[in-house]
């Protein structure tokens, strides 16, 4: 699955329906840490893996765990590279329309994932909206939207 720039920009929204507007104006990925302990009892594997883009070449990076069982589980703790754009402020006006793949996570079902990022509010913005459905919630609600249906929030630390 990968995980695009605007993914880490929409990480917080508010609900104004029928709109969802961005919290964060620039947003820096610190890092991404997975944990999976298989109850299948059979190898596991988990990875992230650091994609690059012009202009920070195309070389990329992969940082990978397998476990079998469930008595250690699989533990990958994964940093972006500092020459790369997932390193980097990723801003909503100096984004490319385009979404820009940072990284690709590689990981089977019931897989633990902490997005850690810093973050800049702009309490003079007049808000940017979203590519993400509003969810049934009270207009001025605090969200973290569903990843692809597949990256559902947990909990969230501030």
């Amino acid at each position: 699955m990968n995980l695009f720039d605007q993914d880490i920009l929409n990480l917080l929204s508010i609900v104004y329906s029928p709109y969802t507007f961005r919290v964060f104006e620039s947003v820096k990925l610190k890092s991404i840490e997975m944990w999976n302990c298989n109850v299948q009892n059979t190898a596991h594997t988990i990875s992230c893996e650091w994609l690059r883009t012009f202009p920070y070449g195309n070389k990329t990076s992969i940082k990978s765990d397998t476990a079998l069982g469930t008595a250690t589980p699989a533990h990958v703790m994964a940093k972006p590279p500092s020459d790369s754009l997932a390193s980097s402020w990723i801003s909503a006006e100096g984004s490319p329309s385009t979404p820009v793949a940072l990284a690709n996570l590689v990981f089977p079902k019931g897989t633990i994932i902490d997005i850690n990022v810093s973050f800049v509010i702009n309490m003079n913005s007049p808000g940017i909206t979203t590519n993400v459905s509003p969810p049934a919630l009270s207009p001025g609600t605090l969200f973290v939207p569903v990843i692809y249906g597949i990256l559902i929030p947990v909990s969230v630390n501030y």
